[in-house]
């Protein structure tokens, strides 16, 4: 009986270190981390820049020195939004700037957890996960800046602007895909530097706590994908609307070319008669 009593004891205490170890692996992030993700999500002011630069400078570790400047790029980017409304010949500037935010905020952050042990390379993927949304949220607000110049200017600009304008946006949209491949490429280090600090978590588990980080943020993530498309198919609607336009324009003036050519023929027949 006590050898029986054990066996279930044994069996239930081994079935409840699995449960433990089953809501380890599938952890997902606190309230603040999430928090932190969606911070450049309603952004709606270019102002208090430079406060927040004082505050990168005196930040205490580059997580947060990266944290802030992403939010001073955030800002940059609707001040581009705002600008342009009125000025789209600044794009091309301001874009720079941007870009610059953005690149120096990631230097900052491919800095975290180098020298780390476990426990700070496991906060460090948490962090790869809130960085990364909040980056794909640049790139989605990149796509509603550029439909939204395309429908309040491009009836006013040149073809040769328009182009122009296409050029920048193309360029720094390609900017922002590469920063968020870097942070992907962070996270594949960090899981191979977890695997050789604990021989005992193997790649499956640790990318699965790496996928219950990112569902916690699935819903989000879904919503943000879907203005996303709503904003690339606003502006592919625009763009085929321009090149309609300037096809029907080309057409017309060939026309116009091809009369004035005949009227011009007949009447040097009339002349000659």
């Amino acid at each position: 009986m006590s050898v029986l009593m054990l066996s279930v004891m044994g069996t239930f205490v081994l079935a409840h270190e699995d449960e433990d170890n089953e809501e380890i692996e599938n952890e997902g992030l606190s309230t603040a981390e999430i928090d932190n993700a969606v911070a450049d999500d309603n952004i709606e002011s270019s102002s208090g820049i430079f406060g927040d630069k004082v505050r990168a400078i005196f930040a205490a570790n580059a997580e947060k020195r990266a944290e802030i400047k992403t939010k001073i790029a955030a800002k940059k980017m609707y001040k581009i939004k705002e600008v342009a409304k009125e000025h789209p010949e600044k794009v091309k500037t301001l874009a720079k700037d941007y870009e610059e935010e953005l690149k120096d905020a990631l230097e900052d952050f491919n800095e975290i957890a180098l020298d780390g042990d476990k426990e700070e390379v496991i906060k460090a993927l948490r962090h790869t996960v809130v960085m990364k949304y909040r980056i794909e949220t640049h790139e989605a607000k990149w796509s509603e800046v550029h439909s939204v110049i395309l429908e309040k200017k491009s009836e006013q600009m040149s073809e040769e602007q328009l182009a122009q304008l296409e050029e920048v946006f193309s360029a720094t949209e390609t900017k922002i895909a590469e920063k968020i491949s870097e942070i992907e490429e962070l996270q594949e280090n960090l899981i191979s530097r977890l695997m050789v600090l604990d021989s005992t978590l193997t790649e499956e588990q640790i990318r699965a706590k790496l996928t219950a980080f990112e569902n916690s943020l699935k819903d989000k993530v879904k919503t943000r994908k879907a203005k996303l498309e709503e904003h690339r198919t606003l502006i592919k609607e625009k763009l085929n609307e321009i090149k309609s336009k300037e096809e029907i324009k080309s057409s017309d003036g060939k026309i116009r070319n091809e009369l004035k050519i005949k009227s011009s023929s007949d009447n040097d027949i009339i002349a000659l008669n």
